[in-house]
């Protein structure tokens, strides 16, 4: 079964919980991400150091390690100028972040709204993950491919494959409409006016063509557009022109107006290139990774995806303590602000998936299958959350303090691939990582005091198809008695997992990594 993960402070705040988590990790693997926040971040960088020049003499002499009052003002910048070389990275922090009572965050009188429920010994599951040798196998492979390089190539494309193209398309009968349309429009026009229109017309036709043409490239095997699609790809070479048709059914994931249609596509190829893989052998070792042997860099890969897999179950459990929580909570309404500032948070995360700014809202839903109603349940999601991280902080003198916040910003940062724990609060906003940091707190309490049962996860549990013979079973229920649902039921009892049912002392803390930052 599909599960669709709501957009709101709670993934951000689960996310950054877990960036303690995750053990060491490799230069190699933290290079993917930093490099290309290097050039964003230096006009970020320019402007900090200003603001920083131009503090309030107080401020800078804190920030220089405490200079005499009685300096002047040329002494001063002299001294804060060496003092700054040697500042330690807390000293940076508090000189380019602006002060920050964290608890203004808080949504204020929210037992208002709110109930508290008992939230001691919430049951959940929590799914375990095993590393196999085909997991390692896998990301040994991508690795290999990350360190392949790209070759133009002349021969015939073939699996693999990189084929650059342009690309024409054309729903079929969409032009054969504009024509009869056309033609009409000509008949009832006089002689002079039709020609001018037939030679306006035919200039827009002729800017239609042209700007439907699309510089674009596919993988051969990636299946961007369907297997029939990557097969009429195969073969080319580059300066060949291939007309071909594609049928789409309503489920393919392609452009909105291709579903359901034959599509006619024109496409020349501009160039073919193939990546050459370095063997996996001791050169690849030495050359590519910081590890000196074969086995030693398996065991790292191993490593690292078993931190990763720890930090989803942890993610996942987070989820559903939430979510039990909340179901254990009594609201009563929600202050209007709070909704408009949540809505605004999950509708820009759409946003960031958008093709320009004058992209709508509406079009944003409709590329996602998202219906209004759809977003409105996910932003009063986050709201509740919002009120009732607000009255359990409330209620059990949960505080942060500024220190907390500077902590989290620079323990967090280079894991998000931020230079600075300035640029980290700049890229995600203040609003999202105050909240970050309060519900990792009340995870904290969460996970602490939960009844938890792990269980081995299988795609089995989730899979596509079980879903969708879940969905044919409903509407055949006519048909089916009470007594085969039964029978169908106990056949079904070979999907079941060993259970094993843990209390909070049994239970490894995952958390205490989050609580310490």
């Amino acid at each position: 079964m599909k599960k669709r993960y709501l957009i709101s402070a709670l993934g951000l705040a689960t996310a950054l919980m877990l960036s303690g988590c995750g053990g060491d990790k490799k230069e190699t693997e933290a290079s993917t991400s930093a490099p290309e926040k290097q050039t964003e971040q230096a006009a970020a960088d320019t402007q900090a150091a200003s603001e920083a020049d131009t503090a309030s003499d107080t401020t800078e002499t804190e920030a220089a390690g405490g200079s005499d009052e009685t300096e002047t003002a040329g002494d001063s910048n002299e001294a804060e100028t060496a003092d700054a070389a040697d500042s330690s990275d807390d000293t940076e922090t508090e000189a380019t972040i602006a002060p920050i009572t964290p608890s203004d965050y808080l949504v204020k009188d929210a037992s208002k709204y709110v109930t508290l429920g008992d939230y001691n010994g919430l049951e959940i599951i929590q799914y375990t993950y095993d590393v196999t040798d085909d997991m390692v196998q896998q990301q040994i492979n991508t690795d290999l491919q990350s360190a392949g390089t790209e070759e133009d190539i002349d021969t015939p494309s073939a699996s693999g494959d990189t084929i650059y193209v342009t690309l024409k398309s054309e729903v079929q009968g969409s032009s054969d409409a504009a024509s009869e349309t056309s033609s009409e429009a000509d008949t009832d026009a006089a002689d002079e006016t039709a020609s001018e229109d037939s030679t306006d017309a035919a200039d827009e036709t002729a800017s239609e063509e042209d700007t439907s043409a699309e510089n674009t490239y596919f993988t051969i095997g990636d299946e961007e557009y369907g297997a029939d699609f990557d097969k009429e790809l195969t073969g080319l070479s580059t300066g060949d022109t291939k007309q071909f048709s594609i049928t789409f059914s309503d489920n393919d994931w392609v452009n909105e107006d291709w579903l359901g249609n034959t599509v006619n596509f024109t496409v020349t190829v501009t160039g073919v290139s193939r990546l050459t893989v370095p063997e996996y052998n001791d050169d690849f070792i030495k050359n590519y990774t910081d590890y000196s042997s074969k086995d030693e860099y398996e065991a790292a890969v191993r490593k690292n995806l078993e931190d990763q897999y720890t930090d989803i179950s942890y993610s996942d459990a987070i989820e559903s303590l939430f979510q039990a929580a909340l179901d254990a909570t009594t609201f009563n309404g929600y202050p209007q602000d709070v909704y408009d500032t949540c809505k605004e948070e999950t509708m820009s995360f759409y946003r960031m998936f958008a093709g320009d700014d004058s992209t709508s809202d509406a079009d944003i839903l409709a590329a996602f299958g998202i219906a209004e109603e759809d977003i409105d349940s996910e932003v009063l999601t986050s709201v509740y959350q919002r009120l009732l991280i607000s009255a359990y902080c409330e209620a059990n003198d949960i505080t942060v303090t500024e220190d907390d916040y500077l902590s989290y910003l620079e323990n967090n940062a280079a894991d998000y691939g931020e230079a600075s724990a300035a640029s980290f609060e700049e890229d995600y906003g203040r609003d999202s990582l105050v909240w970050a940091l309060y519900q990792s707190k009340v995870a904290d309490e969460l996970y602490n005091s939960a009844k938890i049962t792990k269980t081995a996860y299988s795609d089995d549990l989730f899979s596509d198809d079980l879903y969708d013979l879940e969905l044919d079973t409903e509407e055949d229920t006519a048909a089916v008695s009470d007594e085969e649902t039964s029978e169908t039921l106990d056949d079904s009892e070979d999907l079941s997992m060993e259970l094993e049912t843990f209390s909070s002392e049994d239970v490894v803390d995952l958390s205490e990594t989050s609580a310490a930052e």
